[in-house]
């Protein structure tokens, strides 16, 4: 038993990692469109597809909430708001998740294009009202609603092939 723990620790801390660096790839190229949030809804086909292949991999109850944690606590050591932000989306998303029935065919893509479109829709959120400026103080929530549109749209696209993969590398092990 000992040993499963410890894989599965192995397993979330792996999954963190690459939504730390396929993220932060994502949003240093994306960082060169003007407006804000738009790096979020960008970031939402590869975050989608990371946390489809979580959820497929793992099947753990609340397995959004823990792998956001763990990203949570390592993102709070560079900004305390982004973990704000972070931990906000997984807990939003988990409970999301909850609602949704588990023998919903589509449930992993739904969730993942959920978390997707609460992750454009709570970092803007988090980064008007605690970080602030002239630039923040023009998001509307229309414009909040549509970036959460096409970060949940994009994020669909994501969280299909993150199923495809989930399944594949499940059935490997």
């Amino acid at each position: 038993m000992k040993h499963r723990s410890t894989s599965i620790l192995t397993q979330i801390a792996m999954a963190v990692a690459a939504i730390i660096v396929g993220g932060y790839a994502i949003y240093i190229v994306s960082s060169q469109v003007p407006l804000p949030g738009v790096k979020y809804s960008a970031m939402a086909p590869y975050l989608s597809l990371v946390m489809a292949i979580v959820i497929t991999f793992f099947r753990l109850k609340n397995i959004v909430l823990v792998v956001n944690s763990v990203f949570a606590m390592i993102m709070t050591l560079i900004s305390p708001y982004m973990g704000l932000a972070i931990f906000s989306t997984g807990l939003a998303t988990q409970v999301v998740s909850n609602l949704i029935p588990d023998r919903f065919l589509l449930k992993t893509q739904i969730v993942a294009s959920i978390y997707s479109a609460f992750v454009a829709g709570i970092a803007l959120q988090v980064s008007k009202y605690f970080i602030g400026g002239a630039f923040y103080d023009q998001i509307t929530w229309p414009y909040v609603f549509l970036l959460m549109g096409i970060a949940f749209v994009l994020g669909l696209i994501g969280g299909h092939y993150g199923v495809l993969i989930g399944k594949r590398v499940r059935k490997s092990i």
